[in-house]
């Protein structure tokens, strides 16, 4: 194995000998290793942008959004989803964001193309709202040249309308991604530049926690158990003129 500039992120977790890998970074006495994530942006950025009322809900009512994929797709009850259903349904969610055609989900979940596209289609006829917002973004991509992150980055497709179907597959893909995807980096980037402290609440005083690693947007905190750390929660304040806060944990 090799790794350039590891970090913890970049272990690998899915297979047993990966998560052998990652039992050997632990902690000294009394410390933690405290994983922060923004939960789930492109789709809670895509549930914005589709509007979609199943999507929305979802988020509101806090529901692990894979789980809730795999019980809309398969038709099956909670209590039936394994391991393995849960992991085809974050392949399709995050598939229908990247434009994933059958073709690429059958390969990735090593299934026949027919039922790549079942599933695709499965998902569209309960994410009504994501199948609206795709359709309109690629009809209008297809009619200006180009797609738009919510903060306007203009990314420009000289393919949407190319006689050659693979580059305008392709395009395609790009105009359903920048929207979603593209607007995560806006994001992502807009509050670093805002400049990002680690604070924590719950106490007047404790010890300091340690930033082990940052692989943007995923940061790694090496801090102490103690009590009032335990009570307290992981934010990242903006140093805006407002003083925003974003809360992690």
């Amino acid at each position: 194995m090799s790794s350039s500039s590891p970090n913890l992120q970049n272990i690998p977790i899915r297979t047993e000998e990966g998560k052998e890998i990652r039992s050997a970074f632990v902690p000294k006495d009394d410390w933690l290793l405290v994983a922060a994530d923004y939960s789930q942006i492109e789709l809670r950025i895509l549930a914005h942008c589709s509007e979609d009322s199943l999507l929305i809900k979802a988020f509101l009512d806090d529901e692990d959004i894979h789980t809730r994929t795999a019980e809309e797709v398969f038709q099956v009850f909670p209590a039936m989803i394994t391991p393995d259903l849960r992991r085809q349904a974050k392949a399709i969610n995050f598939g229908i964001i990247y434009g994933m055609s059958p073709y690429g989900l059958s390969k990735e979940l090593d299934i026949s193309q027919k039922m790549a596209k079942n599933y695709i289609n499965s998902y569209f006829s309960r994410y009504k709202g994501v199948k609206q917002f795709i359709d309109d973004t690629i009809i209008k991509a297809r009619k200006t040249g180009i797609s738009c992150t919510l903060f306007d980055r203009i990314r420009h497709l000289p393919d949407m309308n190319s006689s050659n179907r693979n580059l305008r597959l392709f395009a395609e893909r790009v105009a359903i991604n920048t929207p979603i995807q593209g607007s995560a980096a806006d994001l992502t980037v807009s509050v670093e530049r805002a400049g990002l402290t680690l604070v924590y609440s719950g106490a007047t005083q404790g010890p300091q926690a340690n930033l082990a690693n940052l692989v943007v947007p995923l940061p790694s905190i090496y801090c102490p158990t103690a009590p009032a750390w335990h009570k307290s929660f992981l934010v990242f304040r903006c140093a805006t003129e407002n003083s925003s806060t974003i809360l992690i944990y």
